[in-house]
Order: C-alpha cells, then structure tokens, then sequence
C-alpha cells in the first residue's frame, strides 16, 4: 500500500503541483496614479518684480528675472502617472504627465500693475526604486526621470487699465525645454484594496537644458509686438552682464494610486 501510495502520490504531485507552482509565478505590477501638489519656485530667477520685468521689455532689454517675487513663487500642480513594477525587484519604470502654473501682477489683461502668467506642461519619464512589497502597508520611494516641458508664457498691462489701449505691452511665448527630476516619498497601501496613498517631495529643474535667448520683435505703435516670442532663458549674447535664467520647482504632492 505504501509503495502504491508514493507512485500515485508522485505522479498527483508533479501533475497538479506543476500547475499550481506556475499560477504562483510572480508578475510585474501596473498601477495609475492621479497626483496635485503645491509648488515653490526656489530659483531667484523666478524672484523678479513684475515692474522690473515690463520695463526691461518696454527698453528692449533683456528681464533679469522672472516677475514671482518671493510672495508669487507659489503655485498649484496637477498630474496622471502611469507606472509598471518588475517581478521580485525593487525598480519600476514610470511616466508621469504634469501640469503647473504661476501668476504675477494684479489682474489678466486689464491692469496698470501688469500681468505676468507662466504655464507648464511636462511629461517626466524615469526609473523609481521602492523598498518592501505592495502587499506591505508601507513603502518608501525614491525616482529620477527626464522632463521635456512645453513652457507658456504671457504678459498684458496697459498704462490707465484700458487693454485696447495704443501703448499697451504685449508678450505670449511657447517653447519646448528638457529638465530633471528628482522625487523620494513615501506610500500607503489600504488593506485590502488595491488603492495607495502617494506623498513625496519633488524637485523639478524644467530648463536644465536647451536654454536659449530671441531678441524681441518690436512693432510699431506698441512697446511690445503681440507675436510668439521666446521665453529668453538663455544669456543675451549682447549683453555681458546678463546671465541665464532658471525655471524649477520644489513640491510636496498628494496622490491616489489604483493596482491593476
């Protein structure tokens, strides 16, 4: 009986345990993840005043500065990632797509003081390094990418308030531009669902490269032509006391993250 055992048992083993260790074969992880964070512009490139700023462009010379101010260097960030972890490893490649804006002056298009407005819109793409397992409730993180970012820019003031106004100053810009980021956070997995909570500190330098200056169109009847111009982040050429300009961010983030 015993020998009739080993032989039945053996060959019940190797044909449905064979199964069973093949289910248990691991798997890499999608997860998506819906993210908003507030931001600080820690460059003093982004410390400027915006009366600085519209003078500079009303002399035809170059802003030293971006009008922020230290009290208008704060703005709000929204973002979607998608992220996929490998099998029994710690390293995950992700992709994240990011929006982030700032305002400077006292209104848009209708303001003495000036309006100064900067949109940013990025697409990081990286490698992120995770400690523990997903079905731990917590995991530290740490993840670097590259960013390319379309920057937006756009600056209206007329003198008097009136924006139809023939000396009004106009401004609006489009450029693409490559930066990093670095980011280490911290997640929270709920038990038992396949959500997680997200919160990091980001650094994001969005310009690191491919910085470039324009000289500015004037037209006649204006201070400033109402053309595309460049954002002029890098050093004006003409200009030895000028140097270049940086646009980053320093964010604490907040978000929900989904397991599929």
């Amino acid at each position: 009986m015993k020998r009739y055992f080993l032989l039945f048992g053996s060959a019940f083993f190797l044909f449905f345990g064979k199964g069973a260790l093949a289910q248990d074969k691991p798997t890499g992880i999608w997860s998506m993840a819906i993210t908003s964070g507030f931001n600080y512009s820690l460059s003093s490139s982004m410390h400027g005043d915006i009366g600085d700023y519209e003078a500079a462009l009303a002399s035809g010379a170059t802003p030293a500065k971006y009008p922020f101010a230290l009290n208008r260097s704060f703005g709000a960030g929204y973002g979607l990632s998608g992220e996929y972890r490998f099998a029994r490893s710690p390293i995950s490649l992700y992709a994240t797509g990011y929006g982030n804006s700032y305002r400077a002056g006292y209104g848009f298009r209708n303001s003495p003081g000036g309006s100064f407005t900067m949109t940013i819109v990025s697409l990081a793409a990286g490698i992120e390094y995770t400690t523990g397992q997903t079905y731990q409730t917590w995991n530290f993180y740490g993840r670097m990418g590259i960013v390319p970012s379309t920057i937006t820019t756009s600056n209206r003031s007329t003198a008097g308030g009136n924006r139809f106004a023939v000396d009004s100053l106009r401004s609006n810009s489009i450029d693409a531009r490559t930066g990093l980021e670095i980011e280490v956070g911290e997640r929270y997995h709920i038990p038992r669902w396949p959500i997680g909570i997200d919160i990091s500190i980001n650094y994001t330098n969005v310009n690191l490269i491919e910085k470039s200056y324009t000289a500015p169109a004037y037209n006649t009847g204006a201070l400033f032509s109402p053309v595309n111009n460049s954002i002029n982040d890098g050093k004006n050429p003409n200009d030895a006391a000028d140097n270049p300009r940086t646009i980053d961010y320093l964010s604490l983030r907040v978000g929900v993250r989904y397991y599929f």
